[in-house]
């Protein structure tokens, strides 16, 4: 029988979180938001808990927003 590696994601992600400095974290449901709670509390780490499919969405208005830019081409979310 081959020798198999694995890897512990709850202790990669803290290991990945722990230096993190300014990075901001949005985790969607399940694993990744447990995950990153785990690895400690941080003003920085927004687990979405109820918030299905919304990780991408958030992420991406909270970028550019850090970026002083616009949410999206439409008209209707020019500035959000």
């Amino acid at each position: 029988m081959a020798d198999t590696a694995t890897l512990d994601r709850r202790n990669v992600v803290e290991r990945l979180l722990a230096d993190r400095g300014d990075l901001l974290v949005v985790a969607g449901l399940g694993a990744p938001a447990w995950d990153c709670t785990a690895a400690g509390d941080h003003p920085l780490t927004f687990p979405l808990w109820g918030g299905m499919g919304a990780a991408a969405m958030i992420g991406r208005v909270l970028h550019a927003r850090s970026l002083g830019g616009a949410c999206s081409s439409s008209p209707v979310m020019e500035r959000c």
